[in-house]
């Protein structure tokens, strides 16, 4: 199944595949390295359901006999909560408000020497238009002060939206 979640991560992203796809699905298919079972499942009469099991809320539309494919743009919708703290703090209940998070998202606050992960705890709403992922940031006690760039990082596909100066280490 990982070619297949390959190739379509490709498909979402190259124009020129996309043509090919459209032109000419099984070669195209054949091409990619797809076996029998999941040219099978692209070309099944509920492949959307297939499609948004194994994409974890990346919507994808297909008409037959080959549509369209459209994956929503991942988006930070507003300021985090909260939105600054200091050194040495630990923060539970790290809420960012987006647009079409989906499970296995991750978060990272990015400063100019130095990247402080996210523990994810949970999304809310995931592949939802209106989404919430919450979390525990650990801010280390050596953190320099400064505005800090906040990145969400969709893991099925790793498409990205940031939050420049997003938070701020006081």
């Amino acid at each position: 199944m990982s070619i297949l979640k390959n190739f379509l991560s490709r498909l979402l992203r190259d124009e020129k595949l996309q043509r090919a796809f459209t032109q000419d699905p099984e070669t195209t298919m054949k091409n990619a390295g797809l076996g029998d079972e999941d040219r099978a499942r692209l070309r099944a009469p509920d492949r959307r359901q297939f499609m948004g099991q194994l994409t974890l809320g990346t919507a994808v539309f297909m008409t037959p006999p080959i549509g369209a494919w459209i994956a929503p743009i991942v988006e930070i919708t507003g300021p985090v909560q909260p939105d600054a703290a200091s050194p040495g703090v630990v923060i539970e209940g790290f809420t960012v408000k987006g647009r079409y998070f989906s499970a296995g998202m991750k978060a990272t606050l990015e400063g100019k020497d130095r990247s402080v992960p996210v523990e994810v705890n949970r999304v809310e709403g995931a592949g939802l238009e209106e989404s919430k992922l919450i979390g525990t940031l650990h801010l280390p006690k050596d953190l320099p002060p400064g505005a800090y760039t906040l990145r969400v990082t969709r893991s099925i596909d790793d498409q990205s939206a940031t939050l420049p100066q997003g938070f701020r280490v006081q």
